[in-house]
């Protein structure tokens, strides 16, 4: 295998730690709301477990680009999948609450420096169809990779609710991978080219929209974690396994979709690419609230888990497309901060929907908010009369 399949290898594994790391113990969380039922707002206390990393994704993302743009990728790469491994199996051996989401914070900064950089590196080695390509290659390997370990996470919690932390140990294999296949690149160091004050004016507007779109499409796809375990708690005859195979249907369902993204790309604009995204999303959203199955949720969450597997290689390749190599880093940076701001937000946002109705209006109300996602897109595009 020459270099460079060396790194798509580094690169996809690595990938795989990224953005489901928070979910990987999603199957637990009915057993620690049970474990910890003495604490103080445990319904959501137990919900920030899988939604804490994200917090700190946001603290350090910009951090970590614009370190990685000063000083190198490859020692915050490494640095990163040290660190998740360290942090990620805190819950395994911790009997304290505040301990496991102090873990679950250090477990944010090691997300944070990983996903950076990996974007950011595919930026780097890639270009044109190759790089619309390998983006959708990654946000399938993250999406596989969910799927994996969430049903092994579902399998090993109903041995004990502290075992699917050890599965965060898997980044130290990772690590040495990583260590012997992805080269520090050569980044060409130079001035960017003079560009009018239009041109600059319509990429800040472009970097801020998809900042918005990142911090939107991750605060509403993660209600699927954070809440689909209690809405399924509810159905009767359902283990915790078959939470992990739930979730999973999504993940795996989104990593499909993904693989297919370069090919979409060539067709279809970034705009009408949102727009189906969110069709998806919304008709997923509300067959889950209305279905009276587990099988009907099954349902609804394969049409959702396509809709995703859309949102992030189409939020990461056009902030790559405009985004400057000098400052690629950075942007790349607060795009992950956006993302992960949403997905820290996302069991707050819909909190009061749960205490005030049900588990089920967590994904109604959201899902019609996503039909209008959707419907201001296309009709956004058609009143400008693009089809790509």
């Amino acid at each position: 295998m020459n270099q460079r399949m060396w790194i798509k290898a580094g690169l996809l594994a690595a990938s795989t730690m990224t953005i489901m790391a928070g979910a990987i113990v999603a199957p637990s969380l009915p057993r620690i709301s049970e474990h910890f039922a003495d604490e103080p707002n445990i319904g959501l206390l137990s919900r920030l477990i899988i939604t804490m990393p994200a917090l700190f994704i946001v603290f350090f993302s910009s951090l970590a680009g614009w370190s990685i743009d000063r000083f190198g990728r490859r020692i915050m790469l490494l640095g990163s999948l040290i660190l998740y491994a360290l942090a990620g199996t805190t819950g395994a051996y911790a009997d304290n609450l505040y301990t496991i989401l102090a873990g679950r914070a250090l477990l944010g900064i090691a997300v944070a420096g990983n996903m950076v950089t990996l974007t950011t590196l595919i930026g780097d080695y890639f270009t044109g169809h190759e790089r619309n390509r390998f983006i959708g290659f990654q946000g399938s390997f993250m999406a596989f990779g969910g799927v994996i370990f969430i049903l092994i996470a579902g399998w090993l919690a109903d041995i004990s609710w502290e075992m699917p932390f050890w599965l965060y140990a898997l980044s130290l294999p990772i690590c040495i991978l990583a260590w012997k296949s992805i080269p520090e690149p050569e980044i060409k160091r130079r001035k960017a080219l003079l560009l009018s004050n239009e041109t600059k004016q319509f990429d800040i507007k472009t970097s801020k929209f998809i900042y918005l779109m990142g911090f939107t499409g991750m605060a509403l796809f993660y209600i699927i974690p954070a809440q689909l375990p209690f809405l399924l708690k509810q159905t009767q005859g359902v283990s915790n396994s078959m939470i992990g195979y739930a979730i999973s249907v999504s993940t795996f369902s989104g990593a499909l979709i993904s693989l297919f993204y370069g090919s979409i790309r060539r067709r279809l604009s970034f705009q009408w690419i949102y727009a189906a995204a969110f069709s998806l999303f919304a008709l997923g959203y509300l067959v889950i609230a209305s279905a009276g199955s587990f099988y009907t949720i099954l349902f609804g969450l394969l049409i959702a888990g396509a809709g995703t597997g859309l949102l992030m290689p189409n939020a990461n390749l056009w902030m790559m497309s405009i985004a400057p190599e000098v400052s690629r880093g950075r942007m790349i940076g607060n795009l992950t901060m956006a993302v992960f701001l949403g997905q820290f937000i996302s069991p707050i946002m819909v909190h009061p929907l749960v205490t005030r109705g049900s588990v089920n209006d967590a994904f109604y109300y959201p899902g019609l908010l996503m039909a209008f996602i959707a419907f201001a897109f296309a009709a956004d595009q058609l009143l400008r009369g693009k089809t790509k």
